[in-house]
Formats: C-alpha cells, structure tokens, sequence
C-alpha cells in the first residue's frame, strides 16, 4: 500500500510545474572550510543576488545534532533546502548500513527526522546517499562491503524505499526526493542500478564537474547523455553539485550555462560547489563574477 501511494504522489508531484518560473539556482558555500548559515549569506552578498537553493550536507541521525536552527533560518528566508543526507554515524568512523536500515534498526529515528522536516514546514529537496554508485571506502561501509553493482544497486533501492516509506507514513508532503548519481555513471549505465524508479522519486539528477578545462557544458557528455537517458521520465532534473577547478574554467562553466541551460527544458535547478574536495572548486575572482551573472539571469531564477 505505501508503495502504490509512493507511486501516487510522484505521479501527481510530476504534473506540477519545479518552479514558478526559470531554473532554480543554489550552492554548497563552503569555502571557507566551514557549512553555515552566514557562509552560505556571505556568498549571496559576494554575488549581488539571492539563491533559491541552499544546498548543505547531514549525518543520517543528524536530527540529534541540533542541526535544525540552521534548517530553520532557510526556511524562514523563504529559500529552499536541499539536504544531501548522509550515512554516517555519531563519531564519523561508521555508518548506517544499507541491510540495517531495511531491517528497520533505526526506523524510530528515521520516523522522527521525518516528522521534524514535517514541521518545518517549508520545501525541502532531501537527496539520500548520493553518489550511490562510486567506487570509495564509505559507499563499502554502507553496502557491507559488497561491491556488485547488481547487489549494491539492489541493496541500495531497499534502503531508499524504506526511508521513504516512513516519510510516507508520516505525510511528509514538504519532503522532494532527489537520487543523484555521479555524472559517470550515465556514460558506464551504472546508474540502471541503482534506480528506485521514476514513480518513487521527485527529482532526478547528477553530480558534474569541470576539472581545469575552459570548456562548455554543452560539450560534455556526461551532461547529454545524463539529460538524453533521464528526461523521458517525466520529472524535474537537477545538477545537484557542479563547479570547475580553476579560475578560467569557472568563467567557461558558468557562462555556458548561461547559454545553453534554458535549451533544456526538463531541467530545472542546478547547484555550485564553491569549496575543495580532492579538487578544489572553490570560486576564483573571475569565476564568482560569472557565478553572479549567472545568478542575475531571469532564467535562472526559478523558486
């Protein structure tokens, strides 16, 4: 039965339109080292305009961190959330494991996450264990060591339907389910996978950056071939992290989406990286300002 409802209200979700109007643009603004509410002001202030999406990163039982004044401060400006919910545990050294998590060990938690994001009231895009597909030793922790992709695909769509079941059960209509791959995997088809179909989710996306090149998104196939398998489905698209490396090539990224975003209509909300991680993506002085042209753009200024 939570199943079909599932299916019910992704179908419904699907007719309604992403945005009043134009793509929604957000950001993760770590870049100073640090994921805060002011942080991620201080780049709307360095930019000159407001974002739509404040894209920030949770443990799994990060509802008994306080981490909900932060939650809330979105909420009240009116932005929406786009929580990329983790799976590690109190101390950072395990997880949340994908068998435990169908098993139902931490469902009470899960049940009272789910009722707090409830009550915020407010749009929240809650994109779980992303990147589900990579090769690293955190996705081991999370799928028991198992590194099948037929076993950790099906693995990880278990998981994904019993954490949304419990939002389910709890009418957590604010809640957006956003699955978002790596950008690879469109080009290896990894991500068939680790699909928990289109009627079980909101949004559908990618994560995809610019390592160095002054080139066009337009050009990569990550991106085509990401949007060309995806955009039949029915459902919004979002870019869920991009940046590029240096500084030249942040102006090449930023303006071709400029360009050539608004073409694609099935897109909807795509956001930056401004931080480091292995590369370091963090706005350079020529990228931020293109960052901000983008941000001026009517086209990117959907909510």
């Amino acid at each position: 039965m939570l199943r079909f409802f599932a299916f019910l209200c992704g179908w419904l979700l699907a007719c309604l339109p992403a945005s009043a109007a134009g793509i929604m643009l957000g950001a993760f603004a770590g870049a100073n080292g640090k994921d805060t509410y002011s942080s991620f002001t201080a780049l709307e202030s360095q930019i000159g305009h407001s974002l739509a999406i404040d894209a920030i990163y949770m443990p799994f039982e990060f509802n008994s961190f306080g981490h909900m004044s932060r939650l809330k401060q979105d909420i009240a400006a009116g932005r929406t959330l786009m929580i990329s919910w983790g799976d590690l545990l109190p101390g950072g050294t395990t997880c949340a494991t994908a068998a435990d998590i169908v098993a139902g060990r931490y469902d009470s938690e899960v049940k009272t996450l789910a009722q707090a994001l409830k009550s915020l009231g407010g749009r929240i895009l809650l994109r779980f264990r992303w990147e589900m597909e990579a090769s690293r030793s955190q996705m081991s922790c999370f799928y028991g060591g198992k590194t099948d992709p037929k076993s950790t695909g099906a693995a990880y769509v278990a998981a994904w339907d019993h954490l949304r079941a419990i939002f389910i059960g709890v009418s957590a209509t604010n809640i957006e389910w956003v699955w978002c791959p790596t950008s690879l995997s469109y080009l290896n088809n990894q991500w068939q996978y680790y699909f928990p179909g289109s009627f079980n989710l909101e949004w559908i996306g990618e994560d995809i950056y610019n390592n160095g090149l002054p080139v066009s998104i337009g050009d990569s196939t990550r991106f085509t071939e990401f949007y060309s398998a995806t955009s039949g489905y029915g459902k919004p698209l979002i870019i869920c992290e991009t940046g590029a490396s240096t500084d030249a090539a942040q102006v090449a990224w930023w303006q071709s989406m400029e360009t050539i975003l608004p073409s694609y209509p099935a897109l909807r909300a795509v956001a930056a990286w401004d931080a480091s991680a292995g590369y370091n993506y963090i706005f350079g002085t020529q990228g931020v300002a293109a960052f901000g042209a983008l941000a001026a753009d009517p086209n990117f200024q959907g909510n």
